[in-house]
């Protein structure tokens, strides 16, 4: 569902771009992108207190907040030397400085390419759409689909249809994303769930405070985190086999 409305955002917001073919005022969308930091601070501290800390607790027999924070350092460590925050910030760069301000022929083809990237590059589209899949939670990409359906007027006002078609690459790529973890959520224990949404509403705290300008946090390094629950069964499964032998 979260990734249908992002879809239709996109979709709108390329409309209103081509149909009166101007730019917000910068003005307007910096207190836009104001009020939805703000509501992503909102959503993401309550997706992190409200995971099941007593569970977490009892199922790795360590404190429920301490086994968030292993996952949190580790994916760090993890994502700093992959240097995923890098590249996800050079991609975007690079597809600024091929694109930007480019008119003419190809342009449909620019426009599609531009949007599809930006709009499915960055850790919102992944943390959303789990968080979909695992917990039915469609408000990070509810926000998200503000921010892309926003965008989208501008650069459907100066790229045209192709940022429309973009709507495609952002449900294919969203789509899989979620029904990859549906197919993953018969094999997760409710703990594991409560890992992964204490995590992930720490990434989307994370995701506010740089929208709001209030410090450069880098998410993109942090999304391994996300996986590090599944290292942490290993070790749990391995150490109670050797405690039965």
């Amino acid at each position: 569902m979260g990734t249908l409305i992002n879809v239709a955002a996109i979709l709108i917001g390329s409309a209103i771009g081509m149909v009166f073919n101007t730019k917000l005022p910068e003005k307007a969308l910096s207190t836009v992108m104001q009020g939805v930091g703000l509501f992503v601070v909102f959503i993401g501290l309550q997706m992190a207190l409200s995971a099941d800390f007593p569970t977490v607790s009892a199922y790795f027999v360590v404190d429920g907040v301490l086994v968030i924070l292993v996952c949190v350092l580790v994916g760090a460590i993890v994502g700093s030397l992959l240097g995923i925050e890098k590249r996800l910030d050079a991609l975007g760069q690079a597809i600024e400085r091929r694109y930007a301000n480019r008119t003419g022929r190809g342009q449909i083809a620019q426009g599609f390419v531009v949007a599809s990237l930006l709009f499915c590059v960055g850790p919102m589209a992944i943390v959303g759409s789990i968080n979909d899949a695992l917990l039915g939670d469609i408000r990070t990409l509810a926000t998200k689909a503000v921010l892309d359906g926003t965008a989208s007027i501008a650069f459907a006002s100066t790229l045209g249809l192709g940022v429309a078609f973009s709507a495609v690459a952002v449900l294919v790529y969203q789509g899989t994303i979620t029904l990859l973890a549906s197919l993953a959520q018969s094999v997760l224990s409710a703990p594991v769930v409560h890992v992964m949404q204490g995590v992930g509403g720490l990434l989307v705290l994370g995701i506010g405070i740089n929208l709001l300008g209030m410090a450069k946090i880098k998410v993109g390094d942090l999304l391994p985190a996300l996986f590090v629950v599944f290292l942490l069964m290993a070790v749990r499964s391995a150490a109670a086999l050797l405690h039965l032998i």
